[in-house]
């Protein structure tokens, strides 16, 4: 089903093939289509009916034909096969001609290469997008869940940002009456790119969404940097620019009609007829419910609007250390009262990170980036909460402003328990079931990255498993071991660091392996703990370690 009728769509296919026969030898045409304005529903008396016509052996390789002796006019673009193959595979011409795929389009002659066309193109299209979303979300990419128009309305928003005057043809085809039927068209070639993608493991349906498998994200991660995906996209829109010069290079006067009539357009659409935002296709999963990328509250509204509280019934109260950007949201109503605990990747966090890694240069890689910082975060939250351990629950992510809303945590942390008038015993069982707790998260290959004994809460029996946004897959076992066996000395004698590194590597061994423990030892670690903790307590707890291992 198309936007016009069907006996009209017949009637445009007729004169698109008489067009073509004006042109070339019927055997010399691969595949001809209509589309544009006269296929998605939106025509005017004067616009021309718009042709694709793919030819073998175009030694003009691409080229513009207007011919006029035709109602409505037809404006035949034609391409040789080899570089309309070569378009929608790696965009050599900018996807100048692939472009047009992404609208609706009536296959007339050589349906199932044109198919093909589709299909290969709409894939590269969905690889592109899926790379842009992982270089912008990280390992938190693979958390998003993906509705299938997304991809069409984003690469929609990136060609009209790149050629202006295409916008008013794209708003016009998916917004207004037409917009359902013209949706589903197009939407014809990414699904069956979908399916193949499925295949090869990179895409996972979930529901009425898709998620970016790991492997995909971390393959791309490693792949793919930002300053090159920016090149590529900045080569592309030049190409494309060259491209449309070339095609009616025997006739300025194409070139200025169209330009003239598209410019013209876009400077009189209406605002309603604006393209759909593709972030409302994109959403994460929340302990609430799923979030829309596009969402973005700050701390007040957030509240307000899930709480349905006014401001008076909200109090903010600044906590943690003087670089870290956290706060104790308390909401009071009538019956009760409820906490959140927000946090804000800003500069100041930023600091202490970039101080950090320079300091551990060579032993241990921590990330400075806010956006990597909060991404790894989300991503573990759920990735640990998944193998069944007890993290924060997300409610809201801010990733504009890098904010992060999770459910506060009523408990003591690690230190706490440790610095309180507590029982030895309690204190004792605490660094056990830590060490435990640790012991089975490297089990999963994951390190925490930040594994300070105030990064660990204990609430009634739960050990929840906080800050991590330095948290990694495959990292340093021993880095973490290292760090929160040898920070207690920071804050508590030589004595009590020593019983309590000792309860926690007892609880380590219950399920862990001796061979953290051998490179805890190495003395790579000692040097960089030394402004937190002086030499003579970290050789006492080392010296433990070491008798551990005999």
């Amino acid at each position: 089903m198309y936007a016009i009728p069907e006996d009209r769509l017949n009637l445009f296919a007729q004169t698109a093939l008489e067009a073509s026969r004006n042109l070339f030898k019927e055997d010399d045409v691969s595949c001809l289509c209509i589309y544009g304005s006269q296929v998605s529903g939106y025509s005017s008396k004067s616009s021309d009916l718009d042709v694709l016509c793919v030819v073998k052996g175009f030694k003009e390789d691409i080229k513009y034909y207007y011919l006029r002796n035709f109602e409505p006019t037809v404006a035949v673009l034609a391409v040789d096969e080899d570089a309309m193959r070569s378009d929608v595979t790696s965009g050599s011409l900018g996807e100048f001609v692939a472009g047009r795929l992404l609208t609706p389009f009536y296959p007339v002659v050589g349906v199932a290469l044109l198919k093909e066309f589709d299909k290969t193109y709409k894939k590269n299209v969905v690889l592109e997008l899926c790379d842009n979303l992982i270089l912008e979300h990280r390992m938190a990419a693979s958390e998003l869940l993906i509705r299938p128009e997304y991809f069409l309305f984003e690469k929609l928003r990136r060609r009209a940002l790149m050629y202006p005057p295409a916008r008013y043809s794209y708003s016009k085809i998916f917004s207004g009456p037409y917009k359902k039927v013209n949706t589903e068209i197009c939407m014809k070639g990414f699904h069956a790119a979908f399916a193949e993608l499925e295949s090869e493991g990179l895409l996972v349906k979930d529901g009425e969404y898709y998620r970016l498998s790991n492997k995909f994200v971390v393959s791309t991660l490693n792949r793919v940097s930002t300053f090159a995906k920016k090149l590529y996209d900045f080569e592309r829109m030049f190409k494309m620019y060259l491209v449309h010069g070339y095609a009616g290079r025997f006739n300025p006067r194409i070139i200025a009609e169209e330009l003239y009539s598209k410019i013209r357009r876009s400077l009189f659409y209406k605002v309603e007829d604006e393209l759909p935002d593709p972030e409302e296709y994109v959403f994460i999963k929340t302990a609430i419910g799923e979030q829309p990328l596009k969402e973005r509250f700050d701390i007040l509204d957030f509240v307000e609007r899930v709480y349905d509280v006014d401001r008076n019934q909200i109090s903010i109260k600044k906590i943690g250390r003087m670089l870290n950007s956290t706060y104790a949201v308390t909401i009071r109503t009538k019956d009760s009262e409820e906490k959140i605990f927000v946090k804000k990747y800003l500069n100041w966090t930023d600091l202490k990170w970039v101080v950090a890694r320079i300091w551990t240069v060579g032993v241990k890689n921590f990330s400075v980036v806010a956006e990597v910082r909060l991404s790894n975060e989300v991503y573990f939250v759920n990735k640990l909460a998944e193998l069944g351990f007890n993290t924060a629950d997300i409610y809201h992510v801010n990733w504009k402003k890098k904010m992060l809303f999770q459910k506060f945590i009523e408990g003591q942390d690690l230190m706490q328990i440790w610095t309180s008038g507590s029982e030895q015993n309690v204190r004792q069982k605490a660094a056990f079931i830590v060490g435990k707790e640790l012991a089975k998260i490297h089990q999963y290959n994951i390190t925490l990255g930040d594994c300070k004994p105030e990064n660990v809460i204990i609430s009634g029996d739960k050990v929840y498993i906080t800050d991590l946004e330095q948290a990694s897959f495959n990292g340093d076992k021993a880095w973490d071991l290292a760090e929160i066996i040898l920070y207690i000395g920071h804050y508590l004698d030589v004595n009590k660091s020593v019983e309590y590194a000792r309860s926690l590597l007892s609880g380590y061994l219950s399920v862990g392996s001796k061979d953290v423990l051998e490179n805890v030892i190495s003395g790579k670690y000692t040097s960089l703990l030394v402004p937190w903790t002086p030499v003579w307590v970290q050789k006492r707890v080392l010296s433990e370690v070491k008798a551990f291992l005999r």
